[in-house]
């Protein structure tokens, strides 16, 4: 996914540092969400438009996280996984980029570059 910025947590980051991050942008900081990934023993999700969320998990060990095994984009009223964010590609055809995928991609990177213990990944 060309357009989807993928990330991984910053050399030296502990699960403090970003219990300390996730508390001060007032997001929720949950135990184990085992339905992100089976390894989660902590979690923290956010709204990004309607009713598509944002769902990170946070394993034990921190250098095996990645940003899509560790992330879940979640439509809430389809209770499952927002397909259409995951098809999204530049080089795949227009019906996978649609206005509002774009949107919720936007507001995803956007997100994700504001959590001070994560950075990009160079492609």
């Amino acid at each position: 996914m060309d357009i989807v910025n993928e990330y991984r947590i910053k050399s030296g980051i502990t699960m403090a540092d970003i219990k300390k991050e996730i508390k001060k942008k007032k997001l929720p900081w949950n135990g184990a969400s085992t339905y992100i990934h089976k390894d989660a023993v902590h979690s923290t999700f956010k709204c990004l438009s309607n009713d598509i969320t944002v769902n990170i998990a946070f394993p034990e060990d921190l250098t095996t996280w990645d940003s899509f095994e560790h992330v879940l984009i979640l439509d809430e009223m389809g209770g499952q996984p927002y397909y259409p964010f995951y098809q999204a590609d530049e080089k795949k055809e227009a019906r996978f980029r649609f206005p509002f995928v774009l949107t919720i991609i936007g507001i995803y990177n956007k997100f994700m570059d504001s959590l001070s213990f994560l950075e990009r990944i160079k492609k």
